[in-house]
């Protein structure tokens, strides 16, 4: 059996992410957790597409990562 890679990569309206897998499997039923899932997205090794805010996405990134977010002023 294949080993799944260690991060995951994600074009978010434009704006290239490479997450570890760990941080999304933590909330496997969540809709990024759903949307990694060898279900949904048979080829670990290809991007995927979000046809969102880049930007907010790396608030939601933060969010997962330490619990909490503190938007810029631009976000308000």
């Amino acid at each position: 059996m294949t080993s799944l890679p260690t991060s995951i990569k994600f074009n978010v309206g434009g704006c290239h992410f490479e997450v570890s897998r760990d941080l999304i499997e933590q909330q496997p039923e969540s809709m990024l957790g759903r949307l990694v899932s060898a279900s949904w997205h048979p080829d670990p090794e290809k991007t995927i597409f979000i046809d969102r805010n880049g930007d907010i996405f790396a608030q939601a990134m933060e969010y997962l990562r330490y619990g909490s977010v503190v938007l810029p002023a631009s976000m308000r």
